[in-house]
């Protein structure tokens, strides 16, 4: 056996917990983001690390300033003890107007002796190398007005509260757009796979009404065949889309497309063979719309079964006009069966009633009181049957093996019956009347 080459897949992750993670870290206030910072700059001024201490400190204030002089407070402590006098009277002045409430410091008391050792300092000499003169000095800390506070951080969190409300509906929209699609794209599957199962019933019952055709009309063979062929060419690509595997990344809007074109020749396909089949009755639909119940040629054996009596094959039984171009039906109830010609008018009547009602039945002429043609060539058992099954309180049903049926009957009177001998017909049928 061979070796199985086992591939690891990578984990996926998922995208909302992604992007709520990073939402999370954005949205973070600097001060718990700064905070291990700020505990190591406060490690290393008492481990006399001083200027790096120092760096630490003005580093945060410059990018997370906390607007409680906490930051300069520590700026002015290294500094001092780095002997830069003036720098700390300026950064401790500052945390003084910063905050004169005093509360970043534990000890209030040294924040004043600080800054009078500071002033001492630095009075004694000029003017700092960098320039910059002393601020003038402070004679009480009560009389201080605080400095405007720092508005940068507050700026910042409502910059944050917009991105995240546009990150937000980007998302939101993301989402929404994800399952239109997938559900554009699931009803574009549906209605493709409902045409297609149309198409092959369809084609199905051409297929075994094509095999009928040909007991009667050997001679159509060459033709039928040749249109038949044509027929399987074009079905068969409509077959292969349709079995195109479905995977994720499924363009079915191209593949509709595609499936709608291959349908085109199909449908024209089925109009020719019906011309042959049907001389002068219209063309079937195309094969995406509803498709309309063939002609009533309804049982399979119907145009192969003698008329029994003599009847008229030209004549239509219930009208009596010119039956040549309609087709020979059968009609049943409870297990007999009488097989009739009937012209196109009255099949197209029975047609419309099937659209209607959804069940094939004899015109309307046939139940007010006697039909036209009835008895017109027809010998006294058919003539007896036919009367009836007509006028007896209950309709006959018209056979049509090309769709299925009820359990308890339905289109094929009573399921797989079969025609049976009418011998005794007219007895039996005194009997049930």
């Amino acid at each position: 056996m061979g070796k199985r080459n086992h591939r690891l897949k990578p984990a996926r992750i998922n995208p909302l917990t992604a992007f709520l993670f990073f939402v999370f870290l954005f949205l973070m206030p600097p001060n718990a983001m700064a905070a291990q910072t700020f505990e190591d700059g406060l490690t290393l001024y008492h481990q006399g690390n001083l200027e790096a201490a120092f760096n630490v400190f003005r580093d945060l204030h410059q990018s997370h300033p906390t607007g409680t002089g906490k930051l300069l407070y520590f700026m002015a402590l290294s500094s001092n003890r780095l002997h830069r006098h003036h720098e700390a009277l300026r950064y401790l002045d500052g945390a003084i107007q910063t905050n004169p409430s005093l509360s970043f410091a534990r000890n209030k008391a040294h924040v004043k002796t600080l800054r009078e050792r500071l002033v001492r300092e630095t009075s004694q000499f000029s003017p700092d190398s960098s320039g910059n003169r002393l601020p003038p000095p402070v004679s009480s800390l009560s009389g201080l007005s605080p400095e405007p506070s720092h508005g940068g951080h507050s700026t910042l969190m409502i910059a944050m509260i917009v991105v995240f409300a546009i990150a937000l509906l980007i998302f939101v929209a993301g989402r929404l757009g994800e399952k239109k699609k997938n559900e554009l794209q699931n009803q574009t599957k549906r209605q493709m796979e409902e045409t297609g199962a149309r198409l092959i019933a369809a084609i199905d019952k051409l297929r075994e009404e094509k095999s009928y055709y040909l007991l009667d009309h050997p001679d159509q063979k060459n033709l039928l065949e040749k249109a038949f062929a044509n027929l399987d060419t074009s079905y068969v690509r409509v077959l292969t889309i349709m079995k195109e595997a479905d995977t994720q990344g499924t363009d079915w809007e191209d593949r509709n497309r595609r499936f709608e074109a291959a349908l085109a020749p199909v449908d024209e396909a089925i109009r020719q063979i019906r011309f042959i089949m049907e001389p002068g009755s219209a063309a079937l639909p195309p094969s995406g719309e509803t498709p309309v119940p063939p002609s009533v040629n309804m049982h399979p054996n119907a145009e192969n079964q003698p008329l029994t009596g003599g009847s008229d094959p030209s004549k239509c039984i219930f009208d009596g006009n010119d039956a040549t171009n309609g087709r020979t039906i059968s009609l049943e109830r409870d297990g007999k069966v009488a097989f009739v010609r009937v012209c196109p008018k009255c099949l197209s009547e029975m047609e419309s009633n099937y659209q209607r009602t959804g069940n094939y039945a004899p015109p309307q002429n046939a139940f007010g009181g006697g039909m036209g043609f009835m008895g017109g060539g027809m010998g006294f058992g058919d003539m007896m049957l036919m009367d009836w099954m007509m006028h007896s309180g209950e309709r006959p049903e018209v056979v049509n093996n090309y769709y299925p049926s009820p359990e308890s009957g339905g289109w094929q009177g009573g399921g797989d019956h079969g025609r049976e001998d009418r011998e005794g017909s007219i007895g039996e049928s005194s009997d049930r009347s």
